[in-house]
């Protein structure tokens, strides 16, 4: 409309932009049009590590999005993809993609079913990866001797739960350990979380280099 042709002229005028001819019909070509800028996203897996090493719980949520293709009802599709990936044996019930919410449930055990399962299925050999590794990202203090990439990992923070669950690489073999804490306590059962993690990694390897002979086995994980 005409008001609007006025507010939008006294708006560019106001911001030094000065109009060379006046509005009107404008013919259209049927030439595709120019690109005058473009931004290439960076792959999905970079997005990924870079969402889980600063804990970006937005990010989070926005890749749930994206991967299902859906604003509401990514929390349920994301419960049964946990669920079919780790079997009967799977507690889960999630209601959002960050993990902020005090009503989403998951057990120790599902954790470690999911993440010693999910990286044997064809494709997703890398995907202890994408956690954070030790010294970086919210891990960027859990070193205590170890060299970077014996750990990759997840932290959960809220006010009365700690949580870290990843993965742990030895000479021999990858242990995937789920340290969950509800309590008031939070702060000490953190600490304890990272000790044990300390110790078991003392004498670690860097993960990425015994992925492929390492990650599964026949052991079966136990609820401890």
């Amino acid at each position: 409309s005409r008001l609007l042709a006025i507010v939008w002229s006294a708006a560019l005028e106001r911001a030094g932009i000065r109009w060379v001819r006046p509005g009107g019909p404008v013919a259209l070509s049927h030439r595709p049009a120019p690109i005058l800028a473009q931004v290439e996203s960076a792959p999905l897996d970079t997005i990924a590590v870079e969402v889980n090493r600063r804990s970006l719980n937005i990010g989070a949520e926005l890749m749930l999005q994206h991967a299902t293709g859906n604003q509401t009802a990514g929390p349920a599709l994301l419960t049964r993809h946990v669920r079919q990936v780790a079997g009967p044996a799977a507690r889960v019930s999630l209601v959002d993609g960050s993990g902020l919410s005090v009503m989403n449930r998951m057990s120790a055990l599902t954790q470690v079913l999911y993440l010693t399962r999910y990286p044997q299925q064809p494709g997703h050999g890398r995907f202890p990866l994408l956690l954070p590794a030790n010294g970086t990202g919210t891990l960027r203090r859990l070193r205590g001797g170890m060299t970077r990439g014996v750990v990759h990992a997840k932290t959960g923070t809220l006010d009365d739960v700690a949580a870290l669950t990843g993965y742990l690489a030895r000479q021999d073999g990858v242990l995937v350990i789920s340290l969950l804490y509800n309590g008031r306590r939070a702060r000490n059962a953190r600490a304890a979380e990272w000790e044990l993690f300390r110790l078991l990694g003392a004498e670690g390897v860097d993960l990425g280099g015994v992925l492929e002979t390492h990650m599964g086995g026949t052991s079966t994980p136990r609820d401890e």
